[in-house]
C-alpha cells in the first residue's frame, strides 16, 4: 500500500489535521481502493492488511463492512459499528486453526460495537475455529455470531477455551453460536480443554445464544449471566456439562437440546427467569450447590424424554440446597421423575411449587413420577401448600418416593385437587408401594391412606421406605347404582322423626335391618385321576368341616348342593339340600379319571339358578388341569388320530388328554393372558393329526393343545355364566405338586387367573406330602364357610358425616349428641357393654371423644366410634367414624343408635323437610348426614369397593292448626247429618229422620303466633271481641284445608261458620264453631266424615240407637275419620291478601253423648209464641223474641221454627227420684190420687235432636 503524501503547505495541513477522522471514511488510497480500517493514523483497504500491520493492543477502526481472511495472535479492539465478515478458516502460529492468547494468556481480544460473522470454511474440515487463551471481549452493542457446520465444512469446535480463558459479553452485546448438521458429529459450541478453567460472562443487558451445536459448551466452564438473556437451544447432544452457573436478573433457557440441559455443579438463580424444557436428558442438574432466590422463577418442563433422567437432579453433593420464600418452581410433564433428590435441600415455606405430570417410565425400576428422594444423605423438605399430583411412575411411587435411607419432610394434600386417572377428587396420599400400586376405582382395591401428619402443621416427616400417590378412598357406590358384578353389602340407616327436643335417633345396621339371610352354596369337587385316595380323603373332611361349620351359624337358613366332576358332572344331592343330606352326598365321593371343570360348573350353575338365597356361592375345588370341555351340549376333548406314513391310513384315535405337555413337560407354557388373546379359537381344529412313525403334525388348523383348548374353554364359561353373578370361591388343590412340569403349570395358571378375578376368594393349597400338611385344606374350607356367614370383616369402618346444609332456601344444622347415654350398640339383639376411652387424642389429635364397646381384649374394643368435631383432619365437617375390630356375622345384625339434634330450628310458622325414615325416597330435605358411608373389608383382609348409606330425612312443624269436634248431647230421632261412620270399615249409611245425627262443629285453633299476626291483618268487619275481652277473627274468611296425595287424589275443603244466619255472632264458650263443608270431587260433594269410637275401643256400627231401659244413654269419643286419606297430608291453608302460607293440621277429638228415648212413640210438639187456646197436647210457649242456643253454649240455633219441645215417658221405677221428688210438692193430694210423669226437654229437630237452651222463661202447657 503506498502511503498518502500530504502536501507540504503548512496551511492545508493544520486544516487537515483539524477535520473530524469521519472525513477520511470515503478516502481511496493510491490505487483508487476504498479504505475498510484505520489505525494508528494509517488507513487500510483490507482488514487483512490492518490486522497484519498495527501492533499489539491496536484498535482498529472499521470504515466499512469488510472480510477477515487472516489469523492473529495479539491484542486488538474493533470499533467502527461495522461488520466483519469470516468465510475462510483462520489460522496463526503454525496451528490450522487462529490460536489468540497463545504463549500470552493476557491477551485481549475486543469487538466493540462491531458485527461479526464468523463462519467455519467449506471443505477445510477443521478441528476448531478459534483456540482461546486469552479475553475475548463483546460489548458496547457488538454482534459475534460464529457457524459450525459439521456437515459441510466438517467443523467440529466453534471456540476451544484453554485454561484462564474468559469470553465477555456486556452492555447490550449479543454472542452467538450456530450449529448446522451436528447431530451425531462433533460440533461444539464452547469447549474448555481443562475442567473448570474458562468463564464466560454475560452483563449489562445483552444476549447470549448457542443454538444447534452438537454439544453447546463442555467441560465445566464458569458461567455469570447478570441482566441479559442467556440461550442454549436445539443442541444434538448436551446443551452443557458441569461447571457453575449463576444468574442474576436475567431471563436464562436452556430447551430442545437431545441431551442435558443445565448441567453444572453449583447453580444460583437470584431474581431470575429459569426455564429448562424439552432437553432429552436432565432439564437441570446440580452437583455442588443450589440456590433459587426469593424473586426467582424456575420452570422445568418436558424433559428427560430419551433416558432415566429427570426433570430437575440435585446430587448428593448438594449438601445447602435452598429455594427461597417467595420463589416460584414449577416441575411439570417431565418424561421421568420431576425432582430427582440425594442432597440436602430445603424449599422454604412460602415457595409457590407445583410438581405435575410427570412420567417415569424409564430405567430398569421406575419409581417416584413427581419426586424420587433417595441415598442416605437425601433430606428433602417441601412447602406446606406444595402442589403434587397427577404424576406417574410404572413401578412406585406415582407422586413421591422416599427410599429407604432418606429423609422427607411434606405436607396432607391440598384442596381443588383432581385425579387425572379418573377425575375424581383428590383427598389424602395413598400407598403406591411396588406390588401395592393405588388402585379405588376397580378391583382388587388397594386403597390404604398415609396420615401420619402432625396436628398443629399438617406436616410429616418420613425416614423410611415410602412410596405415595396423592390420590383417593375407594369412591363409595351411591344406593341403587351397584355395578352389575358387584355384590352390594347389605346394610340400612334408619332415623326417628324430630321430637319435641329437635332430636332424631339414628341407627346403622349391619346387616340391613330388614335383612334376613339364607345361603345357598354349591360345592364343585374335582374327583379325576390327579386326586388320589388320600386326596379324596382331605377333600372330603374339608367339605365336612365346611357344613359343620355352617350348620353352628345363628339365625341363616343354609342350604348346600354338592357336585363332583371328572369327565361329566355328578349331581350328588340333585339339587340343593339340606346340611346334614349333603354331609351324606360328601361321604360317597370317590376318585375318577379325566377332568371336565366347564360340566361341573354348568351343573352347579344349574343348581344355584333354581335356589333362592339371599346369597349364593360357588366353591371349586381343583387342580385346575382340564381336558375337556362342553361344546353344544356335548363332552368334547381333541382326538389324537394316527396315520401310517401315506398320511391316509388310519391307524388309531385317543382323546388327547394331557398330550404333548405330558410326554414334553418342560414344553414352554402359554399363559392365561395369552390363551385369552387369542381370537382364532373358532378356527381351531378338535383333530389333532400326527404321522404314527415320526410324530409329524399334519393338520395345520389343529393350533392349539387339548389342555390350551380346554383351559380357554373353561375361563371363557366362567366369565360368561359364572363370574359377577355368583360369589366364587376357589380353592387350588395341589397346582405345584410338580415344579417346571408343562401340564401343571396350566393348570396352577388357570387357578391363579380364576383367583385373580374380580368377586373371587383364592385359596392355594399344597398337598400333603408335596409341600402341604393333612388339615389343611380343611381350615380353608373353615374359612370359607365363615367368609360366607360374615357380611364384612375386622378393619371395616363406617365414616358418618353429620347432616348440615340448605333445604328450600333455609340452613339447617344438627350436632352429633356427644354422650355416652345418647349411644347404644347392639349384636344380634343383645345390648354391648360400652365404655368413653380416656385421652383419646394421644393417638389421634383431631379425635373429640371415643367410645369402646364390646369386651376390651388387650386394649382393643370389638367396636370403636371416634367423633371428630371438627372432621378427622380438625378442618372440616363434624363426622364419626365407627370402627369394627371383629367380623359381623349376617345372622347377627349390629345396629349403632346414635342421636343427632337440629341446633337452629326455625321459628317462623311453617313445616320444614319431609319425612323419610331410611332415606329410600331420596326426598330433598333436611339430612341427618350428609354422607355415611361403609368401608367395607372382606375376610382375606382386601378393601372392598366404598358404599354410601341411604340418607333419611326429618321434618318438623312450627305452628299446627288443630281441628277438634265441639262436644254435643243430642236425643235419638232427630233428622241430621248423612255422613256419618256405621261400621268398622268407614261404609257411609244415610240417615233418615228420626235417626240422625247433628251437623259436627268444629273449634279451628290457630298457633299463637299465627293467630296473634291474623289479627292485625284480618279486616275489622271479620273481628269480633268476645266476653273475655279477646279479639275473634272469623276463620271462615281466610282458612281452608287441602289434600294432595301426589297420586293424583286431592280435596280442599271450606269453612262456614256454623251459625250461619244473617244477624247471628254467637258463638260457643268465647270462639266461633265452624262446620266444614264438602269437598268437590269429580262434580260429587263429599261431606267430612266423622268417626264415633266408644269407651272399649269399638266403631259405632249404626246411627240407630236401640236404647234400652237399661242405657239410657252413652258416650263416644267423636272424630274426624280420614278413610282412605292420609291425615297427615292434610293442610292448613291460610290466605291474606292473596299470600298463602301452608301449616300442618292434626285432628283432635270431642265428645258426642246421646240420650236414649223410652217410648217408641216419642214425639215433640210445637213451640209457640202465644198461650194455646185449647190445649190437646204439651206444649211450650216461650217469649216472640226468645232465643235458642245449643247445648248450654251461647251459640244460636239457626232456625228458631225448628225448635221443639220433646215429650217422654219417664223410666218406671219405684225408686224414680224425679218423681219422687215432685210428689212431695203435693202432700194434699189424697191417697187415691193418680198422676202423670213425663221427659220435657227443648230440641232442635234439624239438627239431630240437639239439646237447646233458651234465654226466656218457658211455659208448659198441659191437659
Amino acid at each position: 500500500m503506498k502511503k498518502r503524501i500530504l502536501s507540504a503547505l503548512l496551511t492545508l495541513g493544520m486544516v487537515l489535521t483539524m477535520l473530524p477522522v469521519s472525513v477520511f471514511a470515503t478516502d481511496y488510497d493510491n490505487d483508487g481502493n476504498e479504505d475498510v480500517a484505520y489505525a494508528d493514523g494509517t488507513y487500510y483497504s483490507t482488514l487483512d492488511a490492518a490486522v497484519n500491520k498495527v501492533k499489539e493492543g491496536a484498535t482498529i477502526e472499521l470504515l466499512q463492512d469488510c472480510e477477515l481472511a487472516t489469523g492473529f495472535n495479539k491484542t486488538l479492539t474493533f470499533t467502527g459499528g461495522h461488520k466483519i465478515t469470516i468465510n475462510k478458516q483462520l489460522t496463526s502460529d503454525g496451528e490450522g486453526w487462529m490460536c489468540f492468547g497463545l504463549y500470552d494468556p493476557n491477551r485481549v481480544l475486543t469487538f466493540d460495537g462491531v458485527e461479526v460473522e464468523w463462519n467455519s470454511e467449506v471443505g477445510t474440515a477443521p478441528w476448531l475455529m478459534l483456540s482461546l487463551s486469552g479475553t475475548l471481549n463483546v460489548t458496547n452493542g457488538a454482534k459475534v455470531s460464529f457457524t459450525v457446520d459439521s456437515g459441510s465444512t466438517g467443523s467440529r469446535n466453534a471456540i476451544y477455551m484453554n485454561a484462564g480463558s474468559s469470553i465477555n459479553v456486556s452492555n447490550g452485546s449479543t454472542f452467538e453460536i450456530h450449529g448446522y448438521d451436528t447431530d451425531g458429529k462433533e460440533g461444539q459450541g464452547l469447549q474448555l480443554d481443562k475442567t473448570g478453567t474458562a468463564e464466560v460472562n454475560v452483563t449489562g443487558g445483552s444476549t447470549f445464544l448457542i443454538d444447534g451445536t452438537n454439544r453447546g459448551y463442555v467441560n465445566s466452564p464458569s458461567i455469570y449471566v447478570e441482566n441479559s438473556t442467556f440461550t442454549v437451544q436445539n443442541c444434538t447432544s448436551n446443551a452443557s456439562n458441569g461447571g457453575s452457573f449463576t444468574a442474576v436478573n436475567s431471563v436464562v433457557t436452556y430447551q430442545n437440546n437431545a441431551g442435558h440441559g443445565l448441567s453444572a455443579g453449583k447453580v444460583e438463580i437470584r431474581n431470575s427467569n429459569f426455564t429448562a424444557d424439552q432437553n432429552g436428558y436432565y432439564g437441570i442438574y446440580a452437583s455442588s450447590g443450589f440456590l433459587v432466590d426469593s424473586t426467582s422463577t424456575l420452570t422445568v418442563t418436558r424433559n428427560s424424554s430419551k433416558g432415566d433422567f429427570a426433570g430437575l437432579k440435585l446430587t448428593g453433593g448438594v449438601t445447602d440446597g435452598k429455594i427461597e420464600k417467595d420463589a416460584v418452581v414449577t416441575i411439570t410433564d417431565n418424561y421421568c421423575s420431576g425432582l430427582s433428590n440425594n442432597g440436602k435441600v430445603v424449599f422454604e415455606e412460602g415457595v409457590d411449587l407445583t410438581i405435575t405430570g410427570n412420567y417415569n417410565d424409564k430405567g430398569t425400576t421406575s419409581n417416584g413420577g413427581g419426586i424420587y428422594n433417595s441415598g442416605a444423605a437425601a433430606n428433602l423438605t417441601l412447602p406446606s401448600d406444595a402442589v403434587i399430583y397427577n404424576n406417574h411412575a410404572k413401578t412406585a411411587g406415582d407422586d413421591i418416593f422416599n427410599n429407604t435411607t432418606s429423609t422427607i419432610t411434606f405436607s396432607q394434600v391440598g384442596s381443588g385437587w383432581e385425579l387425572d386417572d379418573c377425575d375424581h377428587a383428590i383427598d389424602g396420599w395413598y400407598d403406591d408401594s411396588e406390588g401395592s400400586r393405588w388402585e379405588a376405582d376397580t378391583e382388587p382395591y388397594h386403597a390404604v391412606e398415609f396420615t401420619a401428619f402432625d396436628a398443629l402443621n399438617g406436616m410429616t416427616t418420613v425416614t423410611r421406605l415410602t412410596a405415595l400417590k396423592a390420590a383417593h378412598g375407594v369412591e363409595p357406590i351411591d344406593p341403587g347404582e351397584v355395578p352389575e358384578d358387584t355384590w352390594e353389602t347389605s346394610k340400612s340407616k334408619t332415623a326417628t322423626n324430630l321430637d319435641a327436643d329437635y332430636q332424631s335417633q339414628v341407627t346403622l345396621s349391619l346387616p340391613a335391618e330388614s335383612y334376613k339371610p339364607s345361603v345357598d352354596v354349591v360345592m364343585v369337587i374335582d374327583v379325576s385321576s390327579s386326586m388320589k385316595e388320600t386326596d379324596i380323603a382331605e377333600a372330603k373332611a374339608a367339605a365336612n368341616a365346611m357344613c359343620n361349620e355352617l350348620a353352628g351359624k345363628d339365625n341363616i337358613e343354609t342350604k348346600i348342593g354338592i357336585v363332583t366332576f371328572d369327565k361329566e358332572a355328578h349331581n350328588l344331592t340333585n339339587g340343593l339340600v339340606s346340611i346334614d343330606e349333603a354331609r351324606t352326598a360328601i361321604n360317597s365321593i370317590s376318585a375318577s379319571e379325566d377332568t371336565n371343570m366347564v360340566a361341573g360348573l354348568m351343573m352347579a350353575k344349574e343348581i344355584l339358578s333354581s335356589g333362592n338365597g339371599t346369597d349364593q356361592y360357588l366353591v371349586l375345588m381343583s387342580d385346575g388341569i382340564p381336558t375337556y370341555w362342553v361344546e353344544n351340549g356335548q363332552i368334547t376333548s381333541k382326538t389324537l388320530i394316527r396315520y401310517a406314513q401315506d398320511r391316509i391310513t388310519e391307524l388309531s384315535r385317543s382323546p388327547a388328554g394331557t398330550e404333548p405337555e405330558g410326554s414334553a413337560p418342560d414344553t414352554e407354557v402359554m399363559s392365561m393372558e395369552q390363551i385369552l388373546s387369542a381370537t382364532d379359537w373358532d378356527s381351531d381344529s378338535n383333530e389333532w393329526k400326527q404321522i404314527s412313525d415320526t410324530g409329524e403334525d399334519i393338520n395345520p388348523d389343529c393350533k392349539y393343545t387339548n389342555i390350551q383348548k380346554a383351559a380357554y374353554k373353561t375361563a371363557e364359561y366362567l366369565q360368561e355364566e359364572i363370574l359377577g353373578q355368583y360369589s366364587v370361591k376357589m380353592v387350588a388343590f395341589g397346582t405345584d405338586k410338580y415344579e417346571n412340569n408343562a401340564v401343571y403349570q396350566y393348570g396352577e395358571n388357570l387357578c391363579d387367573w380364576i383367583g385373580a378375578q374380580s368377586g373371587v376368594s383364592y385359596f392355594k393349597i399344597s398337598k400333603p406330602g408335596y409341600g402341604g400338611e393333612a388339615g389343611e385344606l380343611t381350615e380353608a374350607f373353615q374359612d370359607i364357610a365363615n367368609e360366607m356367614v360374615y357380611l364384612v370383616d375386622k378393619g371395616t369402618k363406617v365414616v358418618d358425616k353429620i347432616g348440615s346444609g340448605t333445604y328450600s332456601g333455609t340452613e339447617y344444622d344438627f350436632d352429633f349428641i356427644n354422650s355416652l347415654d345418647a349411644l347404644t350398640l347392639t349384636v344380634g339383639g343383645d345390648e354391648l357393654d360400652e365404655e368413653e376411652l380416656i385421652d383419646p387424642s394421644y393417638t389421634d389429635p383431631y379425635v373429640t371423644s371415643a367410645y369402646g364397646f364390646g369386651p376390651n381384649v388387650n386394649g382393643t374394643y370389638q367396636f370403636v366410634l371416634n367423633y371428630y368435631e371438627k372432621g378427622e383432619d380438625g378442618q372440616s365437617d363434624e363426622c364419626f367414624v365407627w370402627e369394627i375390630n371383629v367380623p359381623v356375622e349376617v345372622g347377627k345384625k349390629v345396629q349403632l343408635t346414635y342421636t343427632v339434634q337440629l341446633t337452629n330450628p326455625k321459628t317462623e310458622s311453617g313445616t320444614y323437610g319431609t319425612y323419610d325414615a331410611d332415606g329410600s325416597e331420596g326426598y330433598d330435605g333436611l339430612y341427618t348426614n350428609n354422607e355415611a358411608t361403609l368401608y367395607p373389608v372382606d375376610s382375606n383382609g382386601v378393601p372392598g369397593q366404598a358404599e354410601n348409606f341411604y340418607r333419611p330425612t326429618v321434618s318438623y312443624t312450627v305452628g299446627t292448626v288443630s281441628i277438634t269436634p265441639a262436644d254435643i248431647t243430642i236425643y235419638t230421632g232427630g233428622d241430621g247429618y248423612d255422613s256419618v261412620i256405621t261400621d268398622v270399615n268407614g261404609d257411609q249409611v244415610e240417615t233418615s229422620a228420626g235417626t240422625g245425627l247433628p251437623t259436627p262443629g268444629f273449634y279451628i285453633e290457630l298457633p299463637a303466633e299465627v293467630n296473634n299476626w291474623l289479627i292485625g291483618q284480618a279486616a275489622e268487619e271479620d273481628k269480633v271481641i268476645n266476653d273475655e275481652g279477646d279479639v275473634v277473627v272469623d276463620l271462615s274468611k281466610y282458612l281452608t284445608f287441602t289434600y294432595d296425595d301426589g297420586q293424583g287424589n286431592t280435596r280442599t275443603w271450606h269453612l262456614e261458620r256454623y251459625d250461619n244466619k244473617e244477624g247471628n255472632d254467637s258463638m260457643a264458650y268465647n270462639r266461633y264453631i265452624y262446620r266444614i263443608l264438602p269437598a268437590e270431587v269429580n262434580s260429587e260433594e263429599i261431606p267430612i266424615r266423622l268417626q264415633f269410637t266408644d269407651d272399649d275401643g269399638t266403631f259405632m256400627t249404626s246411627d240407630d240407637f236401640t236404647v234400652s231401659l237399661d242405657e239410657l244413654f252413652h258416650v263416644y269419643d267423636m272424630t274426624i275419620y280420614a278413610g282412605d286419606l292420609n291425615q297427615k297430608l292434610v293442610k292448613a291453608v291460610l290466605t291474606v291478601n292473596d299470600a298463602a302460607t301452608e301449616y300442618d293440621a292434626t285432628v283432635e277429638s270431642g265428645e258426642l253423648t246421646v240420650r236414649g228415648v223410652t217410648d217408641n212413640g216419642t214425639h215433640t210438639t210445637d213451640v209457640v209464641t202465644e198461650a194455646p187456646p185449647n190445649v190437646t197436647s204439651v206444649t211450650a210457649q216461650v217469649g216472640e223474641n226468645a232465643k235458642f242456643y245449643i247445648n248450654g253454649s251461647q251459640l244460636e240455633v239457626i232456625d228458631p221454627d225448628d225448635v221443639k219441645l220433646l215429650v217422654d215417658s219417664l223410666v218406671p221405677d219405684q225408686n224414680n227420684t224425679l218423681v219422687n221428688s215432685a210428689l212431695h210438692k203435693f202432700d194434699a193430694i189424697p191417697n187415691d190420687y193418680d198422676y202423670e210423669a213425663r221427659y220435657l226437654d227443648l230440641v232442635d229437630t234439624s239438627n239431630g235432636n240437639a239439646y237447646v237452651t233458651t234465654d226466656d222463661a218457658v211455659v208448659v202447657y198441659w191437659a
